[in-house]
Order: structure tokens, then C-alpha cells, then sequence
């Protein structure tokens, strides 16, 4: 039982870390600018996740592993959308908040 509810937790944990990244994905798209966003701050975190990838090989924890590779993936995917729109977009587009 204790090896579900671990499972369970740490799923739980990883499917939400996913999650709470999807919508600075789609607000980046959605509003084509990268203004307010550090580049700097998401690449130590991109670069945070490597551990977590790592951890979870040696511990042989597929969630801690899941966890750092996807999250891994979708901030380096936010960090080409902010250098993407600091190049093309924002320098043209004036900002307009739309929330």
C-alpha cells in the first residue's frame, strides 16, 4: 500500500507540474510578447531540472523522473517562445494586456 500511495504522489506531483506550465505557454503564444519574462530566471530553472532527471534514474523513480524530463522539455520550449517574441515581436508590437 505504501508503494501506491508513494506512486500516487509522486504522479500527482508530476502531472501538476506539467499542468502549471501550459498556460505561460499558451499566455506567450496568445499574446506574442515576451515582455515581464526573465530569460535568465527560466533557464536556471530549465537547467534546475537536470537533477531531477538524474535523481530519478539513480533512485529508479519513474515520476521524479517523468517530472524533470517533461519539465525540462516544456521550459526549454518556454525559453525559445521568449527569445522567439523578444526577437520578432516585441519591438513592434506595442503591449496590450488583454486578462
Amino acid at each position: 500500500m505504501e508503494i501506491i500511495q508513494t506512486s500516487f504522489f509522486g504522479w500527482l506531483g508530476t502531472t501538476c507540474t506539467i499542468i502549471y506550465k501550459l498556460p505561460q505557454m499558451y499566455k506567450l503564444y496568445k499574446n506574442k510578447t515576451s515582455k515581464g519574462l526573465s530569460i535568465m530566471s527560466y533557464g536556471i530553472q530549465t537547467i534546475s531540472y537536470v537533477p531531477y532527471v538524474i535523481h530519478g534514474i539513480i533512485i529508479n523513480d519513474l515520476p521524479t523522473f517523468a517530472m524533470g524530463l517533461f519539465s525540462f522539455i516544456l521550459n526549454i520550449l518556454i525559453c525559445f517562445q521568449i527569445c522567439f517574441y523578444k526577437k520578432y515581436y516585441d519591438s513592434v508590437i506595442p503591449i496590450t494586456s488583454s486578462d
